[in-house]
């Protein structure tokens, strides 16, 4: 059985640290405090039903939560959907979860205090040659996401010239020795703010991921090669958000 707990904080090597596929939830409630409690037991509930990863990510900002979970492979991610519901439609994990998870929030009154809302689904697929992750980042302590949503200049090959320039940074990046980590995803459906990546870059606060910005952003104007890359830029952010990881 697959761990409970999300693997970018487990597993020893880099490939394995992340799903390669994740499907997300994207909530928000008039009780953000009391929902996030809620959604974090029920994704341990479910992850235990299920075996797969499933993980709860804050925004700070807001009232907006995610709910997600993490696949090997697109296989994985069906068969658990197809399993959510169970041959009669009421024995699948997803009523098996609930009936574990409603004993704990029995109370009638408590769906209108919190009023939830389910926003969109979205599916996002794991691009390893776009991350960038020095051997030595303890992912034990990265809490902390800065999820930064891609747009993509439109032009003749746009998209595959916005990823042979984003190689190129990471290996400037490692070139520079940059002490952070970042991990790119891009949606497979749906997309916050109709985006057409996902950069997630991580630290152990929102404090010293400004810190550290700071400091690699001083290495990078100084160096020739990431001034000639900035000269043709392919892509603009169109959202951010400050996430807290709470698994």
């Amino acid at each position: 059985m697959k761990k409970l707990l999300f693997l970018l904080f487990l597993t020893a090597t880099v490939s394995a640290q992340y799903p390669k596929i994740v499907e997300v939830e994207e909530w928000t409630s008039e009780n953000p405090s009391m929902w996030l409690e809620m959604v974090n037991d029920w994704s341990k509930i479910e992850a235990e039903e299920t075996g797969y990863q499933t993980f709860v990510l804050q925004v700070m900002e807001g009232n907006k939560l995610y709910l997600c979970r993490g696949y090997d492979s697109m296989e994985e991610l069906v068969k658990n959907g197809n399993e959510r519901w169970g041959d009669n439609g009421n024995n699948g994990w997803q009523n098996r979860t609930y009936e574990k998870w409603i004993t704990k929030y029995s109370d009638e009154n408590t769906f209108d205090v919190i009023k939830a809302n389910k926003v969109m689904s979205h599916i996002y697929v794991f691009w390893p040659d776009l991350s960038y992750i020095p051997e030595n980042a303890d992912l034990t302590k990265m809490k902390y996401r800065r999820h930064i949503n891609i747009d993509i200049h439109q032009g003749e090959n746009s998209w595959n010239k916005f990823v042979e320039q984003t190689k190129k940074a990471v290996a400037n990046d490692k070139k520079l020795k940059n002490d952070y980590v970042r991990i790119a995803y891009s949606p497979m459906f749906g997309g916050i703010a109709n985006s057409e990546f996902l950069f997630i870059a991580m630290d152990e606060t929102r404090a010293k991921y400004f810190e550290n910005l700071e400091k690699r952003t001083s290495k990078r104007n100084n160096d020739s090669d990431w001034k000639q890359m900035q000269q043709n830029n392919l892509a603009s952010f169109v959202k951010e958000e400050n996430i807290m990881s709470q698994n």
